[in-house]
């Protein structure tokens, strides 16, 4: 709602100062209305307002008083003279001029300069998280930041296995200035090959089974291939970050031997379902583990045990 004040009447000079905080602040106009019937000819009203929904206070200073204050659209009534103001707005310039007021209208208008930009942050690899010094807003590539005041950031470029990026960046007024950056790799690829069926493990946790493949940062790394029945096989490795690797685990096999005796003898050995020969026999190089062992012979019932 409008604020109209009465000011001595007379030729006389005021100090207008125009303040706000608030975004898009673009126009200020400054109009003198037709006296009325009961005023004197050289008491006039000075209307200032924002053309474009500025919305909120406005603060008018006139000689210094700051109680002289209300919301646009704001007027107010004062005696001819030429008047000093200031329009003044986070992340915009000041804008300085003066106000004659001498006849029945006066109109200027004031166009802001911003004093803020943007920075528009693209990487490789994206996915990156994006720190601005001084700021709370953290954001990812690629981006866009907020409105940043003009002038020089030191920003942060940083993403998991990849060696952190920093540079600093010139925010101009009313501009996006875009900056790119390649990210540095931090980590080798490492690939590990075994048996069919082998557990793979990565410092003492289970990573896959035959093969695993994983992009490691540098650093030293036990690496184990277990097999049942066989030995495990283990390597220790360093990884240097760019240098890939791909290491071949195979566990040993344990063999054992088993001696298949029966009575009557040339009973036919089948163990797990392969033949093994004639009863007395020693069998070598036998995997070590669990087996079904059968014996038969013509005229005979057939036996089955198992053996370990």
């Amino acid at each position: 709602m409008p604020l109209f004040h009465d000011l001595p009447i007379g030729i006389t000079e005021y100090a207008i100062i125009i303040t706000s905080d608030l975004a898009h602040c673009t126009d200020l106009a400054v109009f003198v209305a037709t006296p009325h019937a009961s005023r004197r000819p050289n008491f006039n009203a000075l209307t200032a307002f924002f053309s474009r929904n500025f919305g909120n206070a406005v603060t008018i200073k006139i000689n210094g008083v700051e109680s002289l204050e209300g919301k646009t659209p704001f007027q107010k009534k004062l005696a001819y003279g030429s008047y000093n103001y200031r329009l003044r707005k986070n992340l915009y310039h000041d804008e300085n001029s003066v106000a004659d007021i001498n006849s029945s209208r006066v109109e200027k208008n004031a166009t802001l300069r911003p004093a803020h930009g943007r920075i528009k942050i693209t990487s490789n690899p994206s996915g990156a998280n994006v720190v601005i010094e001084g700021e709370r807003e953290s954001y990812s590539t690629p981006c866009t930041t907020d409105v940043l005041p003009s002038g020089q950031y030191k920003i942060s470029i940083s993403k998991a296995k990849y060696s952190t990026a920093t540079a600093t960046v010139t925010v101009s007024d009313g501009a996006v200035t875009p900056i790119h950056v390649d990210l540095a790799a931090n980590f080798a690829q490492v690939t590990v090959n075994s048996l069919s069926g082998a557990e793979i493990y990565l410092n003492g946790s289970k990573m896959g089974n035959t093969s695993y493949s994983a992009e490691l940062t540098p650093g030293v790394y036990d690496l184990e291939a277990r097999l049942s029945c066989h030995r495990t096989s283990k390597r220790q490795i360093e990884v240097e970050a760019n240098k890939p690797q791909t290491i071949t685990l195979n566990p040993t096999p344990i063999y054992g031997s088993l001696d298949v005796i029966s009575e009557p003898m040339n009973a036919t050995i089948t163990i797990n379902g392969k033949n093994y020969g004639q009863t007395p026999t020693t069998i070598d190089n036998l995997l070590i583990g669990s087996y079904q062992v059968t014996l038969t012979k013509d005229g005979y019932g057939s036996e089955t045990a198992s053996v370990t």
